[in-house]
């Protein structure tokens, strides 16, 4: 569905359970999916922690949550 997810940034679309922790599915501002997990880097920083339903990114602007979107 178009404007579905927001356009231009990273958007959080999961948050999956693997062998070792978490891991989290991000629509990226290109539109690509990337798989990421704690220690990663992506335009929006350095992935700190995957908790259920959100990721906690460190960048040049501090810290910030990525929530799935309607959540």
């Amino acid at each position: 569905l178009p404007g579905a997810l927001p356009q231009g940034r990273t958007v959080l679309v999961g948050t999956v359970s693997r062998d070792g922790g978490q891991a989290a599915l991000l629509r990226l501002p290109g539109g690509e999916i990337a798989t990421v997990v704690p220690g990663d880097s992506t335009p929006a920083g350095r992935v700190v922690a995957i908790g259920d339903g959100e990721v906690h990114v460190a960048g040049l602007l501090g810290q910030q949550v990525l929530r799935m979107p309607g959540a």
